[in-house]
């Protein structure tokens, strides 16, 4: 059986759609170009969001299906999920490219571009996947920001490159213990 990060990917291949995975936790790559955790590759983590165009979303929903993955929108949000064992807690969240997770985000989701291959499965660039946290900002994305920041890998470069309502989002969760 393939890891669930590697199924979801494999099934994007065939239908030739552009895709980037984000994913915070377990282990993070020590590189400037993307994060990977250890849940994506072994299948173990809760979701797992990737950056898809929204014209790919029928495409993907027909490649997935051979992998056992069924696409559903719930809640307004598109995702696949396991046909045998349905659950949006274990969840592919398909998050569409330059559009807004949800009105009230600050940003849209990072246009596809640039990616890092990394054990066959395409990750986005790091700032992105740090944009993405900042954006949604939930507990869990701030817990990411924090092991991200404590890794060394939220720079500088970065923080400079973001918006000011981004950098004060940062600086909370530098000041949470």
């Amino acid at each position: 059986m393939l890891p669930f990060g590697s199924v979801v990917d494999q099934a994007a291949r065939p239908a030739a759609v552009a895709r980037s995975i984000a994913a915070g936790g377990a282990i993070i790559m020590g590189n400037p170009y993307g994060v990977v955790c250890e849940c994506v590759l072994r299948g173990t983590c809760g979701s797992i969001d990737i950056a898809v165009r929204r014209e790919d979303l029928e495409r993907i929903a027909r490649a997935a299906a051979p992998f056992g993955l069924e696409h559903r929108h719930v809640a307004g949000m598109d995702m696949l999920v396991r046909s045998a064992e349905p659950s949006a807690r274990r969840a592919v969240y398909l998050v569409f490219a330059g559009e807004k997770v949800r009105p009230e985000y600050l940003e849209a989701v990072p246009a596809l571009g640039a990616y890092r291959t990394v054990k066959g499965i395409r990750l986005m660039p790091l700032e992105d996947v740090i944009r993405m946290k900042l954006t949604s900002f939930r507990l869990r994305d701030a817990t990411h920001l924090k092991d991200l920041d404590e890794a060394g890998l939220i720079t500088g470069a970065v923080e400079s490159g973001l918006p000011p309502l981004l950098r004060e989002r940062l600086a909370e969760v530098r000041a949470r213990e």
